[in-house]
């Protein structure tokens, strides 16, 4: 009985000494493959938020590169601007002194300002009358010589006196009519100069800008709402690559 008991004893030793070592090499793979595994989750977690970081900055430089090629955009459009409101402004008063030099005599500012259908009117009615009533003037200054001459003669008088007075008469309505002429020259001169002359607008090198209507048009607030504009248009792209 104890010699079966002993070999009992000795055949389970045995058995263990057998077996454990298998399951002990199993159990350490097991670990080295969760390690393993773990190890690889980790890199590939690092990896992709490299590349998460790697796009965003990509992102950014992209979204910082169009901010600045719209600021530099919103400048050029804004030099180029002032330099059309100026050369505008220039046009406008230039235009608007050849207009006011129908003063000195009617017509010469419409030629100069280019409008040469104004300038044959107004110069050849004001030159007509002006000569006309020159012309009228003399022959009313000659006639009434010859009736002061010819006293003595009664029907001499009267006929030079009546040619004196037709004369006389025909002088004045020419001369009337050159300075309603040239009145009328005058106001629609100084009228159109007037609302050729800018009153407000942009302050330039040169003076100030003309103004449509009532509106005070704005080189910083257009190039503020411009550079606005870019800044959010960058915005929504950043969003967008999201």
């Amino acid at each position: 009985m104890n010699r079966i008991t002993i070999f009992s004893v000795l055949l389970s030793f045995g058995i263990c000494f057998a077996v454990c070592p298998v399951f002990s090499e199993e159990t350490t793979d097991d670990l080295q493959m969760r390690v393993l595994e773990e190890e690889n989750k980790e890199l590939k977690r690092q990896v992709k938020e490299k590349e998460e970081a790697s796009r965003v900055f990509k992102i950014k430089k992209e979204a910082s590169e169009l901010q600045e090629q719209g600021n530099r955009k919103v400048k050029e459009s804004s030099i180029a601007e002032k330099e059309e409101l100026e050369r505008r402004w220039m046009a406008k008063k230039k235009r608007a002194d050849q207009l006011r030099k129908n003063f000195f005599y009617p017509g010469v500012g419409y030629f100069q300002a280019g409008e040469t259908k104004k300038g044959i009117i107004s110069s050849g009615l004001f030159s007509l009358f002006l000569l006309g009533g020159i012309f009228f003037q003399s022959e009313a200054n000659s006639s009434l010589s010859q009736a002061k001459s010819s006293k003595l003669l009664p029907w001499e008088y009267t006929k030079s006196y009546s040619e004196y007075e037709s004369s006389y008469r025909t002088a004045n309505l020419l001369f009337i009519l050159g300075a309603i002429t040239y009145s009328f020259v005058m106001y629609d001169s100084f009228r159109a100069a007037e609302e050729e002359t800018p009153k407000t607008g942009i302050k330039t090198n040169v003076g100030f800008a003309p103004v449509q209507g009532n509106s005070l048009y704005s080189l910083e607030g257009n190039q503020a709402k411009l550079s606005d504009q870019s800044e959010m248009n960058a915005s929504v792209l950043w969003y967008l690559r999201f």
